[in-house]
């Protein structure tokens, strides 16, 4: 059945857009390779691959994937999520919450036999998280969305943004950390862990014992939204905070506002105690 191809000529869906299904395209390389498996299914794969062949998919090793972007703008928050080179076309569904919803817009592409989707959704309440869940016959990918309460610091000073993770996704393979920056519609990578700790700007570190981000020498312009993306190979999980630093110049100048305002009114209470003592002896006299 096999002739003389080799591993790689029978691997045309293995690690694939999936012409065939992941546990078909399995057995076709363990075969090849002399491993047991099934005729059968070993067969409907081959022609398979065939046809993956004749339209030109199998001269290439093309993997399907999947990604949650969030962007934010002056006047909007949205969510957009992407399957990439899947076969067949992929389901994509929205639940905000525990509520299902429809998405607000989706844009397909084809490449020969694969498709392309990306399905928005616009973000109308951010104290709910929203689920971006994307269904294939051969497998399952989900995302998640949060935005946490807001953080705020001072000028000068040192801060550990969080980032939410179960220790069951840490343990996983192909498990990523990335961390960025969104200010101004500008989104900047800060740094990211994949077994391997990077930084990418000055004053920012990962810590890998819970993979907040670390940042010190806080200036005002690190105020923003921090984003982190937690990814295994079937889930991802965006958390947002936004961080506001305080000049500490302003911030001096309130306390002595604080201060003066203070100040003031005990000097108003006590007039008005030294009035009031004033007008009880005339009282008296009368």
């Amino acid at each position: 059945m096999y002739g003389n191809k080799s591993r790689e000529q029978w691997s045309c869906s293995w690690r694939s857009v999936a012409i065939a299904s992941w546990n078909c395209c399995r057995v076709v390389v363990n075969r090849a390779a002399g491993k047991a498996g099934s005729p059968r299914k070993a067969g409907d794969c081959c022609r398979l691959c065939v046809y993956c062949k004749h339209h030109s998919v199998s001269s290439r090793t093309v993997s399907s994937y999947y990604a949650l972007e969030y962007r934010k703008t002056d006047t909007e928050r949205m969510l957009k999520c992407y399957a990439f080179l899947t076969y067949p076309a992929p389901r994509i569904s929205w639940v905000r919450g525990n509520t299902s919803i429809p998405e607000t817009d989706r844009k397909e592409a084809r490449d020969g036999v694969l498709y392309s989707l990306r399905s928005d959704q616009n973000i109308i309440n951010t104290a709910d998280p929203y689920y971006c869940h994307i269904h294939l016959p051969h497998e399952e990918w989900a995302a998640e969305w949060k935005m946490l309460d807001q953080l705020s610091n001072v000028e000068g000073s040192s801060i550990a943004i969080p980032c939410e993770y179960s220790s069951n996704t840490a343990n996983s393979e192909g498990f990523s950390v990335v961390w960025t920056l969104n200010r101004n519609a500008v989104i900047s990578v800060l740094a990211s862990f994949n077994g391997t700790s990077h930084s990418y700007q000055p004053r920012v570190h990962i810590n890998q014992s819970d993979f907040s981000l670390m940042l010190h020498d806080l200036a005002p312009n690190d105020s923003g939204e921090y984003l982190c993306n937690i990814s295994t190979p079937h889930y991802t999980k965006l958390t947002v905070r936004t961080l506001q630093v305080e000049n500490s110049g302003n911030t001096n100048e309130i306390v002595v506002g604080v201060m003066i305002g203070a100040a003031i009114l005990v000097a108003v209470g006590v007039g008005v105690g030294v009035l009031f003592r004033k007008c009880r002896r005339k009282e008296e006299i009368i």
